[in-house]
């Protein structure tokens, strides 16, 4: 089983999340997402969620601002992968401000979202912060 190491925030506030559109170039077929990434060999997982929020969001991140969640794992037996992730949550940033140059952004409710194609470990995360 393949492994991928990540950092992923969830943008909450009350029962909405913004989440990312990535069909269809997410390659193991799933149509939403987190915002954050893989982890670069050197980097810390906040090192990632700044580098990656500035690749996909155009925005700098004031790290204050993020609550860390947890560290867990989460198998996806169907796509032989493995994902460790690093999990962080924050508000909703201004909607205004941001310019998503991966997918794009969309702000739903948890509830309806969880009706959403999600790979497995995310929906689980997704269910878990509900």
């Amino acid at each position: 089983m393949k492994t991928k190491i990540v950092a992923v925030v969830i943008f909450k506030e009350g029962e909405k999340v913004l989440i990312q559109d990535r069909k269809p170039w997410d390659k193991y077929g799933y149509d939403y997402g987190f915002f954050g990434g893989k982890i670069k060999q050197g980097e810390n997982p906040e090192q990632t969620l700044k580098r990656e929020l500035k690749e996909e969001l155009e925005i700098d991140i004031n790290l204050k601002d993020f609550k860390f969640v947890k560290h867990c794992k989460k198998q996806i037996p169907e796509i032989d992968l493995e994902i460790e992730y690093y999990l962080y949550v924050s508000k909703i940033p201004n909607l205004k401000k941001i310019n998503c140059k991966e997918g794009k952004p969309v702000l739903i409710k948890i509830d309806d979202a969880l009706k959403l194609r999600f790979n497995p470990g995310d929906k689980e995360i997704l269910e878990e912060i509900r």
